[in-house]
C-alpha cells in the first residue's frame, strides 16, 4: 500500500483539528444522523466521519465498522484530503495500487469501494471526511454523488459550528461578529422570553428581529410545530424543555415566517453556562435536506419495487449493477452474473443482433430506441423483453451503459394468442377463411416456380343440419370437432386443413402430383369421415368431397370455383361421394 503524503500545510492543518476540540470526544446523535443517512441514501454497508490526526484517522461516528480509529497509512481518507477535489471515489481498490495490497482490502473487512468527500475548517483546510465504503466494486450514481456533497456540507456546518461556537463563550460578551460567521442560526433568550440576540444567520432564517421576536413571544404567537405541521404545546416546544434543564439536541421543528414560507429547522438548545437560567439556541435550515431525502426515499421505493429492470454494464457487456426488480423477473440471485455478461443471456438467436446493437451503443451511434430480444431466466425459460440502452460511460459517477429492460412476455403471448384466434375457428382450431385464400396464393406461386401442382379438397357433410335441428347445436359441434380431428390425423404435415364456415371445411394439398394423387387423397379423407361413422344423435354423418387440381398460372378464385363445383356435383350423388373437377375448358382431368 503508498502512504499519503502530507498535506503541505501540515502542522496549521493538525492546529486546526486540534482547536475543534472533537478528538476522543464521546459520540454525539448530530453526527451519527449524518453518517446513518449517508449509509441510507448511498446504499453502502460502511460509514464513517473521519478526522485524520498526525497518526491516525479518528472516527467521530462511525456506521457498519466497529473501531473507533486506525493508524493514518492504513486509510483511504489520508489520500483524499491531500487530492485536487473535494470528493474522492475508489471504484475497485483491489485495482487501485494505492490500495491493493493493504490489509483492509486483502483480508477483513475486504473493502473495495470507497467515496469520500473532504470537510474543512473555517481556514479551509481539510480536517477529514464523510465516507462510505462498500465491500463490492461500484460506482456512485448521480443521485449519490450529489447526496454525498449535500451531507458533507452539511458536516462542515457542525464541524464549523465547534470551530466557532466553543470560541463564543455564552455570555455578554459573545462578539456579534464572531456568531455572524455562522451559517446556522444562533439566539440568546434571557428569563423571561426575552430575545437579547440574534445573528445574522437567524434573522435570515427566521425573518424578524429579536425584539419583533420576543414581542411574538410575549402575545403568544411564537407557534412551534413538529414536521407534520401539528402545533407543540406545552413541554412538546424543545425551548420550554430546555428551560427545564432539558438539553435539546438536533430536534426538528417547524417554523412560520410572516411571509408564510414554511421551514423545517434542526434546533439545539442549553442553558446558558452564567447559571442564570437563559439558553443559547442554535439552529440550521433542513427544509432542502428533508425534501432531498423524501425525493430520495421516494425514488428509492419507486426503483427498488419497479417491474423495469436496469442495469449498468461496461463496455463488454459484463454487469456492474441490477436493479432489485432482475431478481424478481429474472430470478437470478443478487450479484450472480453469468460468465459472458449479459449477452451470455440472450437466446441465440437474437445473440447477432444483440452484439451489433452493443457495438453501436459503445460507439455512440445508436440512438436510445428499443428492440426486443429474448434472455434466459433462472428457471430455464425464455422471457422477451424490450431493451432500450443509453451510453453513460463518459459519465464519471456511472462510466457503463445503462440499459433498461422491459419484460414484455405477457404482451408477447397475448399478441400470439390474439393472432391465433384472428385466424383459426375458436371451436375446431383449425385454420379460418381468413387464411384459406392468402394461403393458396403462396403455395400457387410455389407451383410457378416448381412446375408442381397444387390439389383442393372441398368437404360438405351430409345429413349435418338434421343434427342441430333435432339434438341441438351442442351435438352439432361435437360433430364438428370430431370432423377436425379426423382430418388432421390423415392429412401431411404440409398440407392445410381450414374451417370456411357452418360444416364445409377445405383442405389445400400442397403438393401433388396430378390428379391421381389428389383423388388418393380425398378419398382418404372421406374414409377418415366416413368409417367409423360421424355420430351426430342418432343420424349418421356422411361427408361430400370435390377436388380440383391446380393448372399453370390459376387463380386461387378459380380454383376454389372449380372445388366447388365438383363438391356440388359430389353432393347431386349422395353417398358420402368423390368428384373430380373439371378442367377449366370443362373437360375432365385425365387421372392418369
Amino acid at each position: 500500500m503508498q502512504p499519503a503524503p502530507l498535506h503541505p500545510s501540515e502542522e496549521d492543518r493538525l492546529d486546526a483539528l486540534v482547536g475543534l476540540g472533537l478528538l476522543d470526544s464521546a459520540p454525539e446523535e448530530r453526527f451519527d444522523r449524518l453518517t446513518r443517512l449517508a449509509a441510507t441514501l448511498l446504499d453502502a454497508p460502511i460509514a464513517l466521519l473521519t478526522l485524520v490526526d498526525r497518526d491516525r484517522q479518528w472516527f467521530t461516528s462511525h456506521v457498519g465498522l466497529d473501531v473507533a480509529e486506525t493508524r493514518r497509512e492504513m486509510g483511504f481518507c489520508a489520500h483524499a484530503i491531500v487530492g485536487e477535489q473535494p470528493t474522492m471515489v475508489v471504484p475497485d481498490a483491489a485495482a487501485d495500487p494505492r490500495f491493493a495490497n493493504a490489509p483492509f482490502v486483502a483480508g477483513g473487512p475486504q473493502i473495495r469501494f470507497y467515496a469520500g468527500r473532504v470537510l474543512t475548517g473555517p481556514d479551509g483546510l481539510p480536517l477529514g471526511t464523510l465516507c462510505v465504503m462498500d465491500r463490492r466494486p461500484r460506482e456512485l450514481t448521480t443521485e449519490q454523488a450529489q447526496a454525498l456533497a449535500d451531507l458533507g456540507a452539511l458536516a462542515e456546518q457542525e464541524l464549523l459550528r465547534d470551530a466557532i461556537v466553543t470560541k463564543a463563550i455564552v455570555s455578554e460578551g459573545v462578539a456579534q461578529t464572531s456568531l455572524d460567521l455562522l451559517e446556522q442560526g444562533v439566539m440568546l433568550v434571557e428569563p423571561g422570553a426575552i430575545v437579547r440576540r440574534l445573528n445574522a444567520a437567524a434573522e435570515r432564517l427566521l425573518g424578524c428581529t429579536a425584539q419583533e421576536l420576543t414581542d411574538l413571544w410575549a402575545t403568544g404567537h411564537w407557534l412551534a410545530y413538529d414536521e407534520d405541521w401539528e402545533p407543540l404545546i406545552g413541554d412538546a416546544r424543545p425551548l420550554v424543555r430546555a428551560a427545564k434543564g432539558q438539553p435539546v439536541d438536533g430536534e426538528v421543528v417547524g417554523w412560520l415566517r410572516s411571509d408564510g414560507e414554511r421551514l423545517l429547522l434542526r434546533l439545539s438548545c442549553v442553558q446558558n453556562a452564567d447559571g442564570k437560567g437563559g439558553l443559547l439556541v442554535t439552529f440550521t435550515d433542513v427544509t432542502e435536506e428533508r425534501r432531498m431525502l423524501q425525493d430520495l426515499t421516494r425514488f428509492r421505493h419507486l426503483f427498488q419495487n419497479a417491474d423495469d429492470m436496469i442495469a449498468v454494464v461496461d463496455a463488454t457487456g459484463h454487469v456492474q449493477y441490477a436493479s432489485p426488480s432482475t431478481a424478481r423477473v429474472l430470478g437470478y440471485p443478487a450479484g450472480w452474473q453469468h460468465a459472458d455478461g449479459v449477452l451470455g443471456l440472450v437466446h441465440p438467436d437474437d445473440a447477432p443482433a444483440a452484439i451489433r446493437e452493443l457495438e453501436l451503443l459503445v460507439a455512440g451511434d445508436r440512438e436510445p430506441e428499443p428492440m426486443t430480444v429474448r434472455l434466459r431466466a433462472c428457471s430455464g425459460e425464455w422471457r422477451h423483453v424490450e431493451c432500450v440502452g443509453v451510453n453513460l460511460l463518459d459519465e464519471p459517477t456511472v462510466h457503463g451503459l445503462v440499459l433498461t429492460f422491459r419484460d414484455t412476455t405477457d404482451r408477447e403471448r397475448l399478441a400470439v394468442q390474439l393472432a391465433h384466434m384472428a385466424s383459426h375457428d375458436p371451436l375446431t382450431d383449425l385454420p379460418n377463411r381468413s387464411v384459406l385464400e392468402p394461403r393458396l396464393g403462396q403455395a400457387l406461386s410455389r407451383t410457378v416456380r416448381s412446375g408442381q401442382h397444387i390439389g383442393l379438397c372441398f368437404i360438405d357433410l351430409d345429413r349435418f343440419k338434421a343434427v342441430n335441428d333435432v339434438h341441438g347445436h351442442a351435438a352439432g359441434d361435437d360433430v364438428l370437432v370430431d370432423v377436425a380431428h379426423r382430418i388432421r390425423a390423415v392429412v401431411r404435415h404440409e398440407d392445410t386443413a381450414v374451417r370456411i364456415g357452418g360444416d364445409e371445411f377445405v383442405v389445400i394439398l400442397d403438393p401433388v402430383t396430378g390428379p391421381a394423387d389428389a383423388l388418393e387423397a380425398a378419398l382418404r379423407i372421406r374414409d377418415a369421415l366416413v368409417q367409423p361413422p360421424l355420430q351426430g344423435g342418432l343420424h349418421a354423418v356422411g361427408a361430400s368431397v370435390g377436388v380440383a387440381v391446380s393448372e399453370p398460372g390459376e387463380s386461387p378464385a378459380a380454383l376454389l370455383q372449380r372445388a366447388d363445383a365438383a363438391l356440388y356435383r359430389a353432393k347431386a350423388n349422395r353417398n358420402s361421394a368423390v368428384e373430380l373437377a373439371w378442367t377449366s375448358s370443362g373437360a375432365l382431368l385425365p387421372i392418369s
